[in-house]
């Protein structure tokens, strides 16, 4: 039986009086690849710095099976570091400093964990290329690995297909697949391409500040989700792989 990784136990938080997320009940395991869905404004952000342990809950309890248990991928996480003329490698290994602390020295065995990071998403080769010289999918494969170097159980990526063309979104889906097989990760992605979403995943968590659903993509398609959350008229339409 799946281990959970993470359970929130009715957790609510709140900004001054406004339940932004409220009585939320769930877990993740370690076998769930997961689509968080929902309008803007229905409390995915918060749920999603709730599940980092950037927010704390206003009330409910969230456990955690261990503490670096994360690997986190923000929304358009190159444009900064565009910026600066730093390589793929120097990248990944900002990824380390979760394990060995903020004030500890980089050893050899961290600059293996970054390497075999860089080549578990494909990108061994380009480890000295400058961030900038990649292409958008190519740029958010390294990040991808800097979130690996920290050898995570969980791996949370926020809208990473934004920008990201559609030959481009493919291989970024078969590569998570294939993380989930030899990293033995449970994934959260977080996106509004939700018809893209409920082909890819094994569970979905529809938010609309409560938790309207959580279960299969099939269930959620065939039953009413789809228009509770965006409205009348909205289907969706599930292709089994």
């Amino acid at each position: 039986m799946s281990k959970a990784l993470v359970t929130f136990d009715h957790v609510v938080f709140s900004y001054g009086s406004e339940n932004v997320v409220d009585d939320v009940l769930f877990s993740i395991k370690e076998d769930d690849f997961i689509g968080l869905i929902g309008q803007n404004g229905s409390g995915k952000t918060t749920l999603l710095k709730l599940m980092i342990g950037l927010l704390e809950p206003s009330s409910g309890r969230i456990s955690r099976l261990t503490k670096h248990l994360v690997g986190y991928v923000p929304q358009k996480s190159s444009q900064t570091e565009q910026q600066f003329p730093i390589t793929c490698e120097e990248i990944v290994l900002q990824g380390r400093v979760v394990q060995r602390g903020l004030f500890r020295m980089l050893t050899s065995h961290d600059r293996k964990k970054a390497q075999e990071a860089l080549d578990a998403v494909g990108l061994l080769d380009r480890k000295d290329a400058l961030l900038r010289e990649l292409s958008g999918g190519q740029q958010q494969r390294v990040f991808i690995a800097r979130a690996l170097a920290s050898e995570p159980k969980l791996l949370i990526l926020d809208e990473p297909t934004v920008g990201v063309d559609e030959a481009s979104q493919e291989e970024f889906y078969m590569l998570l697949a294939l993380l989930r097989r030899e990293k033995k990760l449970a994934i959260v992605i977080v996106s509004h391409d939700v018809e893209v979403v409920v082909r890819e995943v094994n569970s979905l968590l529809c938010m609309n500040r409560k938790l309207v659903y959580h279960g299969n993509p099939e269930q959620f398609v065939e039953g009413n989700y789809a228009q509770q959350m965006y409205g009348k008229g909205r289907k969706f339409i599930h292709h089994n792989h």
